[in-house]
């Protein structure tokens, strides 16, 4: 019979139903955790499952029982404690489970074994403990002998105890025949196992005590407590970038983790491993040690992909080499080399990306970790992989990608020439040769100062290598010759990260030190000098650095208080980090700016500014080329999307969608209904309302919304059939128009037709700007209002009063091949011009700048046109707003916007839609909408003075009394004087401008009866007889010259003309000036009334009309 019938005598004894000295069983299982982690033994262990503590060896298959004891008195046989701990070893010894397991039974106390009294046996139990390594058989026999009395006593107990409960079931069911039969197989059970348990040998009985460990420790139980949270904290420290300031409240997530795996049912599930303190690592790590844990998570969950996607790539690329610059993540190397693999084999036609791959894999099998250890791996087998990698230099031309080349090529001779390959040193050393050729030619073809730097590096890099065993001052001075060069260039070189090449040299002179600080002295001190100077620059990019992390901060703060002019202090500090962010150290925080005021124009309502760095963001993002960026190419496309479906353009929205969805696709390997991803959830609903919405607003758009929801894929299933459902219950025509006012800045579809026209409000004016609805003046026309749009902000933020009255300004865009200045066309309702914009399409960063330059002056005369200032003040506040508020920088990046444009849709796609096809929408009441934020100066101007307005008002009226007086004298005997200027007092005239406007009527009408008749050769002469005449008049008297002016000329449409231009006549009493050929009156009257309370203002003293 099988000795496993024994464990029917086993009890439950579970430990958890005892909670005595469970603290301390928790932290004896984290001490173990964690010595088997730093140990690296590889086995399972179970707090409170089988024993105390269970620890298995599925590769040795050893299995070991731990019983922990707190206790304040002595051991010895006749304690209970041990009594039942042999008992419970022998029934775990019998169970099947672990039959075929190399067990050990360890009874592990804090106190010590007893004094030796009759009967206790301690004396035996002391000679057991100190032989217990090699028990000599004479000792064997007398420990076994006691360990079979041991347990016999308990089975004879647990006999009895079995036996009374069946006989006291067969008497409840001795009615049930069935019942006795199941009693009667039981008790015959019973009594099998008691007869395999008499006949178990002494040698059966010798194997089990020989399994039996016993320690114990001589500490009170504060002693031992104290003794282990020391032992924690110890190992805690000996963890893998474990700081101080981590390391307790690191120890309480383990001690948590122990605790809530004990109290887990299933088995499996109580199991503690190596690889889940590795995980535990990763997360209280930093958030780089949690973005690895959850990529290695997903992608083990996942496995071998199904198809190709560069977001996915990129992912994991950067996740390998996360894991092979961490000595801790060496048991993941197997699964990331398998997936490494199946990548290189699937980009056998795309070889730029086939080589990122073969990059990664070569360092991953070789695994160097420390500078002066060796590699842990080799690369037999990558032999042809490696040469496939050099197999044409010539291919290498981008500076960016040098310096990782160059690092491989000196891994890769490292290997050949330390046999860790089958490489050969001539191979490698011709790879070198060939590489310095490549290199030479790119540093005399590069003219951008932070690809040169890059390049120098890369050359003072070779020469360090090369002359690793000799160091004289002649190539000593080789490897400083590229790096002076380096730092001759680096003022220029934004986009170098000088602060990585000054950790390389730190580290490069520990290293020299250590392997032999005398045979390196003259290169180290070479290294110590330059160092120090280069560490100067270094200072300045980190303190750029850490005042752009503040700005980001109070940016953040100003955007949560949600007050109209917080959003423009926002942007100001995120537009400062931006800048200061301009360096390779910080390149992904300065386009996570880049996206952050896209954010916030699109806030502000300024949607083509949005674009604008939507775009930009997008465009820096591929262009950098970067792991890390990748996935803010999709970012910065969705950006532009909500720009354009909030400003009302939704054909440029339906080309942006696409692009939106194939980049998220390709680029972001987070699934579009991951937790936290807001965007693309948003993107997609916005997308649905504009299927639904567009052809109720446009019935002929139908048939092609239609076929863009049938393209639609597993969105149509999955969100938009179920979107559109929704909407069409609950949002019928008539309730969708009312409530466009409510979420866009411009009426849907604004974009539709042969003509666009681009509107929005800014600075309380309505700004329209027409083009033709063409691909090529789409770009050229979004690019305009973009840096538009960034103008006005930058005045809205400005401390200077532009004087800005409100008023609509009508803007017609034509192309020009050469620079044209605005033309301001006829129209004193409007400001009305002709502007004329180039295609810039060069990657010349001067003719970028040439073509933003252009479109600033002609915005700058547009402005002028409007703005109130004197000429010499207005060019003052403008140029200020680049020297001041680097508006250059901020409407200027490293390409222009059309050509960004032009690079992310094609032409072809432009024209899909037909959109120009289409006749414009009719205008829908109440667009574009006000914007709250983008207000002008409020209350009075600086330029107002009170008191010499009100002395203002009497002197007018002292000057033209004499001039008027004898008509004013007769029109108060008409009749209908009175109603006459109650009526223009109603209007909101007041006194003086009625005044000095009869003055300027009757003076006009004299001036021009008393040139008429004579003959002038140019009107400008005409103009300046005229001008002559009507001083010559107003010096006089009105006695001295006397015309009759009834009332009704004072009620004819040439008075109402001038008066009303008297708000821009009375300009320069205010210190204002109008610049406009065709200036807006109602507008200036306005302006003037609510900046310097013309209308309100009142001074009597001299008024001749009461």
């Amino acid at each position: 019979m099988s000795i496993s019938k024994l464990f029917l005598f086993a009890k439950n004894t579970d430990a958890s139903a005892s909670m005595r000295g469970y603290q301390y069983q928790v932290f004896k299982t984290v001490e173990t955790w964690l010595e088997n982690y730093l140990d690296q033994v590889d086995e399972a262990i179970y707090c409170d499952y089988e024993e105390d503590i269970f620890q298995h060896n599925e590769l040795t298959q050893a299995a070991t029982f731990r019983q922990l004891k707190l206790y304040s008195t002595p051991f010895s046989f006749r304690s209970e404690e041990i009594q039942k701990a042999v008992a419970h070893f022998f029934m775990l010894h019998v169970k099947t489970d672990y039959a075929a397991k190399d067990k050990e039974f360890v009874f592990e106390a804090n106190s010590r074994i007893a004094e030796h009294r009759e009967g206790n046996e301690s004396d035996l139990l002391r000679r057991w403990v100190t032989n217990q390594e090699a028990l000599p058989d004479v000792l064997l026999t007398e420990c076994a002998k006691k360990v079979k009395a041991l347990v016999t006593s308990y089975v004879d107990e647990r006999t009895t105890q079995l036996a009374d409960q069946l006989a006291e079931r067969l008497k409840k069911k001795a009615e049930d025949a069935q019942a006795i039969l199941v009693i009667e197989a039981e008790r015959q059970v019973l009594w099998e196992a008691v007869t395999v348990f008499q006949k178990l040998t002494d040698r059966d009985w010798d194997d089990f005590t020989r399994r039996i460990k016993w320690r114990f420790d001589g500490l009170s139980p504060d002693e031992a407590f104290k003794g282990t949270i020391a032992r924690l904290e110890e190992l805690v420290a000996q963890l893998p970038d474990m700081p101080k300031e981590r390391r307790k409240g690191f120890l309480g997530m383990l001690c948590m983790r122990v605790d809530i795996k004990a109290s887990e049912q299933a088995p499996e599930d109580r199991k503690l491993v190596n690889g889940e303190l590795t995980n535990l690592l990763l997360q209280a790590g930093t958030l780089e040690d949690l973005w690895y844990h959850e990529v290695f998570t997903k992608w083990n969950e996942i496995g071998q992909p199904t198809d190709f996607r560069l977001g996915e790539f990129y992912e994991v690329l950067q996740a390998v080499s996360y894991c092979r610059a961490a000595k801790t993540l060496q048991s993941h190397d197997a699964f990331w080399i398998g997936l490494l693999t199946w990548y290189i084999s699937e980009l056998q036609q795309q070889p730029e990306f086939r080589k990122k791959g073969l990059y990664e894999l070569i360092w991953l099998r070789m695994r160097p970790t420390e500078y002066l250890a060796p590699a842990l791996g080799n690369l037999f087998g990558l032999e042809d992989h490696i040469r496939e990698y050099f197999s044409d230099f010539s291919a290498f031309t981008a500076a960016g990608d040098f310096e990782d080349i160059q690092s491989l090529l000196f891994l890769v001779t490292a290997s050949a020439l330390n046999k860790k390959s089958a490489l050969t040193p001539v191979e490698t050393a011709g790879w070198l040769q060939q590489f310095k050729l490549q290199l030479d030619q790119l540093l005399s073809q590069t003219s951008n100062a932070s690809d040169l730097c890059r390049l120098l590096e890369c050359s003072a890099n070779f020469y360090f290598f090369a002359s690793s065993q000799d160091r004289s001052e002649k190539n000593v001075a080789k490897i400083m010759a590229p790096l002076e060069q380096l730092l001759i260039n680096l003022d220029e070189a934004r986009l170098y990260n000088a602060t990585q090449l000054s950790n390389r040299i730190h580290t490069h002179i520990r290293l020299l030190i250590r392997m032999d600080e005398e045979e390196n002295e003259v290169l180290i001190d070479a290294f110590r000098e330059f160092v120090g100077r280069l560490d100067a620059v270094v200072e300045k990019k980190r303190g750029a650095h850490e005042r752009a992390r503040r700005l980001v901060v109070s940016g953040a703060a100003y955007l949560e208080t949600k007050t109209p002019t917080a959003l423009l202090k926002a942007l100001r500090d995120f537009h400062e980090a931006k800048a200061l962010w301009l360096q390779d150290e910080t390149f992904e925080g300065y386009t996570l700016a880049l996206l952050n005021i896209a954010q916030v124009y699109g806030a502000l309502d300024m949607h083509f500014a949005a674009k604008y760095y939507g775009l930009w963001a997008t465009w820096v993002s591929w262009q950098k080329g970067s792991r890390k960026l990748v996935k803010r190419i999709a970012q910065g496309i969705g950006m532009v999307f909500h720009a354009d479906f909030v400003q009302g353009a939704w054909f440029s929205a339906l080309l942006d969608f696409e692009l939106y969805m194939m980049s998220r696709h390709e680029f972001d390997p987070e699934p579009i209904d991951a937790e936290g991803t807001e965007m693309p959830q948003k993107s997609i609903m916005n997308y649905g309302f504009l299927l639904y919405a567009a052809p109720l607003l446009a019935p002929e758009l139908q048939v092609m919304t239609q076929a863009k929801l049938s393209e639609a894929g597993y969105l149509k299933e999955e969100y938009l059939d179920e979107l559109l459902a929704v909407l069409q219950a609950d949002l019928p025509e008539l309730k969708l128009r009312a409530g466009l006012t409510k979420n866009f800045a411009d009426a849907p579809l604004n974009d539709m037709g042969p003509e666009r026209t681009a509107r929005f409000h800014a600075l309380a004016i309505e700004w329209h700007v027409h083009f033709s609805n063409s691909y090529e003046m789409t770009a050229l026309g979004e690019d305009f209002c973009a840096m538009l749009q960034v103008l006005l902000v930058e005045i809205a933020l400005s401390k200077v009063d532009f004087h800005l009255p409100s008023g609509l300004v009508d803007l017609t865009l034509e192309i020009t091949d050469t620079p044209r200045e605005p033309e301001q066309l006829p129209d004193n309702g409007k400001a009305k011009w002709k502007a004329f914009v180039q295609r810039v399409d060069s990657s010349d960063y001067e003719v970028v700048k040439l073509g933003v330059a252009f479109v600033s002056v002609a915005l700058k005369a547009i402005l002028q046109d409007i703005s109130l200032l004197p000429v010499t003040e207005y060019n003052e506040a403008f140029w200020g707003l680049f020297t001041e508020s680097n508006l250059g920088a901020k409407s200027m990046q490293a390409t222009s916007y059309q050509r960004m444009y032009r690079s992310m849709f094609s032409e072809k796609a432009f024209g899909a839609f037909g959109r120009d096809t289409f006749s414009a929408l009719p205008a829908v009441p109440d667009f574009p909408l006000i914007n709250l934020f983008m207000q002008p100066k409020a209350g009075l101007s600086k330029k107002y003075n009170p008191s010499t307005a009100v002395q203002n008002i009497g002197n007018r009226f002292q000057k033209a009394v004499r001039n008027i007086h004898q008509t004013l004298a007769r029109l108060k005997l008409d009749a209908g004087y009175g109603p006459w200027l109650q009526t223009l007092r109603e209007e909101g005239w007041p006194d003086w401008q009625i005044v000095v406007a009869m003055m300027n009527f009757m003076l006009s009408y004299k001036a021009n009866r008393l040139v008429e008749g004579r003959k002038f050769a140019t009107p400008a002469e005409h103009q300046a007889a005229l001008k002559v005449e009507f001083q010559r008049i107003l010096e006089r008297d009105e006695v001295e010259l006397q015309m009759e002016f009834p009332l009704q000329a004072f009620q004819s449409a040439e008075f109402r003309m001038s008066l009303e231009q008297m708000p821009i006549i009375s300009l320069s009493a205010f210190g204002l000036e109008n610049n406009a050929r065709f200036p807006n009156p109602r507008a200036v009257r306005e302006f003037m009334n609510e900046r310097f309370n013309v209308q309100t203002d009142v001074n009597d003293e001299h008024n001749p009309l009461l």
